[in-house]
């Protein structure tokens, strides 16, 4: 019997698979961080979960003080160019310093655009750790992403090209032929040198408003707030 739909040419994707046994003591304030699992999940950005299987009775026992400690994360969904990244408000508070501080007004901040800045109800924004994801399929789109000050970008051949940065060849094929050239480019933003005047800040400026220079939509978690992202 034939199938429903016809079998793709691609390879299948690969699966990989560790089991292993936890430690008998694992601190609640300070998890291991090279010893697995950690060490994979930490690998890990974007798109992490994990599914725990537990007797009944012990689930029935700590189950519901584990979801009581648990809180959920509020993220908050934002329409911004690469280059609102680079400058203003949001630059120097939630990427290079990270506090909390008042609300900009609708005639400052980020290119006159308040609401790309997410705020609590008490006009504040709650800077410091904060994971960001653009929109756009890894591997066939141009994708951005903010991650411990870390600004990764994921080019196409021609957009690599024209932007003029610095980057490494990547491939997410599997090994495949004829599948187009890929570039990864990684900035630290957190560093000294990544400030206006400087060459190598000036040039991922240049690209963001020449280059790579569309609205996108981004998905912001700031890990040091507690609640009150809003979407």
């Amino acid at each position: 019997m034939s199938p429903l739909f016809p079998t793709g040419s691609a390879p299948a994707p690969k699966v990989n698979i560790s089991v292993g046994e936890l430690p008998g003591y694992v601190s609640s304030s300070q998890a291991p961080t090279k010893r697995p699992p950690w060490h994979t999940i930490r690998e890990v950005s974007y798109g992490r979960s994990a599914t725990i299987m537990l007797p009944d009775d012990l689930h029935r026992i700590i189950w519901d003080s584990v979801m009581a400690d648990t809180s959920r994360p509020k993220y908050a969904k934002v329409i911004m160019k690469l280059e609102d990244v680079l400058k203003g408000d949001f630059f120097n508070e939630y990427i290079k310093k990270g506090r909390t501080h008042s609300t900009p007004s609708r005639t400052q901040g980020i290119n006159k655009a308040p609401t790309a800045v997410p705020a609590d109800s008490d006009g504040c924004l709650h800077s410091g750790n904060i994971l960001m994801i653009s929109e756009g399929e890894p591997g066939v789109d141009d994708t951005f992403s903010l991650n411990e000050g870390i600004l990764s970008i994921e080019l196409s051949k021609a957009s690599y090209e024209r932007a003029g940065l610095q980057g490494v060849p990547v491939s997410s094929s599997s090994g495949r032929k004829h599948v187009k050239s890929r570039y990864l480019v990684e900035v630290n933003l957190r560093l000294p040198s990544m400030l206006r005047g400087k060459q190598g800040f000036d040039r991922l400026v240049w690209a963001a408003q020449h280059t790579l220079n569309r609205s996108l939509n981004w998905l912001f978690l700031d890990l040091d707030a507690g609640t009150g992202m809003r979407l």
